[in-house]
C-alpha cells in the first residue's frame, strides 16, 4: 500500500511539474494559451486541460508522457534541468549546445536521405525485383 501511495505521489508530482512549465511559458509570453502550446509542440490542448484539472481540482488522473517534456524542451528551448527540478535558468543559453543539437539533427537528416531511394523509378525497380523474386517460388 505504501509503495502504491508513493507511485501516486510521484505521478502527481510529474503532472504538476509539467503543468507548472506550461503555465510559466504562458506567463512569460512564450505561448499565449494552451492551443498555442499545442500548435508548437503537438501536445493536444485537451490533454493539457485534463492535466490541469487533475493538478488544480483533483479530478480524474491525467499524466503527461515523457515525449511531452521533450516536445516542450525542443519547441521552447527549455533547459532539461529546469523541466525536471524547476531550478536554474528556464531557457538554455549555451549556444554550443544548441549548435551541437542542430548538427546532430542535420546529420540524422543526411543519413535518412542517403538511405532513401533517389527516385520513384528506383523504388519501382525495387518492387519489380521483389515481384520477380516471388514468382520464382510459384
Amino acid at each position: 500500500m505504501n509503495n502504491e501511495l508513493n507511485t501516486t505521489e510521484i505521478r502527481f508530482g510529474i503532472a504538476e511539474r509539467f503543468f507548472q512549465v506550461i503555465e510559466k511559458l504562458i506567463e512569460d509570453h512564450r505561448a499565449h494559451n494552451y492551443r498555442d502550446v499545442e500548435r508548437l509542440t503537438g501536445i493536444e490542448h485537451q490533454r493539457i486541460n485534463a492535466i490541469k484539472s487533475y493538478v488544480t481540482k483533483g479530478s480524474r488522473p491525467a499524466y503527461p508522457n515523457i515525449e511531452y517534456f521533450y516536445s516542450l524542451q525542443k519547441a521552447f528551448n527549455i533547459s532539461i534541468d529546469y523541466i525536471v527540478s524547476g531550478q536554474g535558468d528556464m531557457f538554455r543559453s549555451n549556444a554550443s549546445e544548441l549548435d551541437s543539437n542542430r548538427s546532430r539533427e542535420e546529420e540524422l537528416d543526411r543519413n535518412k536521405r542517403a538511405n532513401q531511394p533517389e527516385s520513384i523509378l528506383e523504388m519501382i525497380r525495387g518492387i519489380k525485383v521483389d515481384v520477380e523474386h516471388i514468382k520464382k517460388f510459384f
